[in-house]
């Protein structure tokens, strides 16, 4: 397809190192992504800015042709194949993005949270119906018959059965349903997390999905075949409909 020998590579990140004479728009130093199709830039599809579909030049590219990212440095002929990525380092994007992400936890979290401290507390309404109950018996024991005195006691536990049992029986579990619903809802948050980061320190996209495909519970994770057969089939339908 494209003539022989060229450095192969075109997934490019990394740092500008030095300027050509009348560059503007980036410095030294700057971190930037580079776009991959590089087109003649005077056809009217270069124009209007899709230059993979260059008239001219066709699909050409840092390792499409051209000489690509597996070196040490890349020549860019023009700037606007520069993609500002900003000067953050992986590790700062990193410990910034797992910040949100607690927040968020926390925040959808709060009402397994509330409800998990209403559970904690019922029993203690038992108990407090219980000594009630017991008060009252106590208050009645004088000239009461023994049916009396255990008709009260009786109604007494039964205030601490129903404190335990609403507790450990229904509210307890909802609480933790909850909890683990947040969970569930929260995990596709970190699986872009970790895809994101593992691309920004320069993982090529398959790698960089791996590692968020190993962050799935079993239960759910598809295996790495799957997943790779998964994304061929939808890059030849994404292929036959442009």
């Amino acid at each position: 397809m494209w003539p022989l020998p060229f450095t192969l590579g075109h997934e490019i990140t990394g740092w500008v190192e030095a300027l050509g004479d009348g560059v503007s728009g980036v410095a030294p130093g700057d971190a930037a992504a580079v776009y991959c199709a590089w087109g003649c830039g005077a056809c009217e599809n270069c124009r209007r800015g899709s230059e993979n579909y260059c008239s001219s030049a066709g699909m050409r590219g840092p390792g499409l042709g051209l000489e690509g990212a597996m070196a040490s440095h890349v020549i860019v002929p023009n700037a606007r194949y520069l993609v500002p990525t900003g000067n953050l380092d992986p590790h700062e994007l990193e410990s910034l993005l797992e910040t949100e992400l607690e927040t968020h936890h926390h925040e959808a979290a709060e009402p397994a949270h509330a409800m998990q401290k209403v559970a904690d507390a019922l029993p203690g309404f038992g108990i407090v119906a219980a000594v009630l109950g017991i008060v009252d018996t106590m208050a009645s024991i004088e000239g009461a018959d023994t049916a009396t005195i255990g008709h009260k006691v009786a109604a007494a536990l039964v205030g601490t059965f129903l404190g335990i049992l609403v507790a450990y029986g229904f509210v307890g579990p909802i609480a933790a349903a909850m909890e683990q619903r947040a969970n569930e809802d929260s995990k596709p948050f970190e699986l872009v997390k970790m895809a994101f980061v593992a691309s920004v320190r320069g993982y090529a996209p398959p790698v960089a999905i791996e590692f968020a495909r190993k962050l799935l519970f079993a239960g759910i994770r598809p295996s790495f075949a799957d997943l790779e057969a998964h994304l061929k089939g939808k890059t030849r339908v994404e292929s036959a409909i442009g």
